[in-house]
């Protein structure tokens, strides 16, 4: 028997999770429809294209991240403890993605108004560590914005090259956090 409701969010759930659990390429329409027991036209009544599903997926999984991220940033934790566990939640997530990432900002091109507002949530959030910081806590805006920037660009940079962000994460730690 069918599911008689199904939402949305539903959808974007079992998406994310095959995508977790196998991945991108295992997150077909006609998958979707088989692990949710509806018609394949159902998954389009709400998504337009494969394209558009994962975007929203990619949407909604880095909005599980902030949530994730505002419990650091609020924790009565160190500033060097809450960079850790910023760095440790974020890298653990975009593992659990699979590549959803490149393949949304290979597909949009130069639409990647998401991409730029996660880059933006996260700045802000490397911004007001910073300012927790011991060594930079009497600096002016413009120097925790190049600290910031290079934190944030030499992090993805890391990624990118598939580099280890356990070294770049001491490193930041070391170099503004402890004296």
């Amino acid at each position: 028997m069918r599911n008689k409701v199904l939402t949305k969010e539903r959808i974007i759930e079992v998406g994310e999770s095959i995508i977790k659990n196998e991945n991108l390429d295992a997150c077909t329409t006609r998958r979707l429809a088989n692990e949710l027991d509806c018609g394949l036209g159902t998954i389009y009544n709400y998504f337009s294209s494969r394209e558009t599903f994962l975007k929203q997926v990619f949407i909604h999984s880095w909005q599980k991240t902030f949530v994730k991220i505002e419990k650091v940033v609020k924790s009565d934790n160190t500033p060097d403890l809450k960079i850790s566990e910023m760095f440790d939640t974020i890298n653990r997530d975009i593992s659990h993605r699979n590549g959803i990432g490149n393949y949304i900002l290979k597909t949009a091109g130069n639409n990647a108004g998401d991409e730029d507002e996660i880059s933006k949530y996260i700045k802000e959030v490397i911004k007001t560590l910073l300012r927790e910081s011991s060594l930079l806590k009497d600096s002016i805006d413009e120097v925790i914005d190049i600290h910031t920037d290079w934190i944030y660009y030499g992090s993805i940079m890391l990624r990118k090259k598939g580099k280890d962000m356990e070294l770049f994460k001491q490193q930041v730690m070391k170099k503004y956090f402890y004296k």
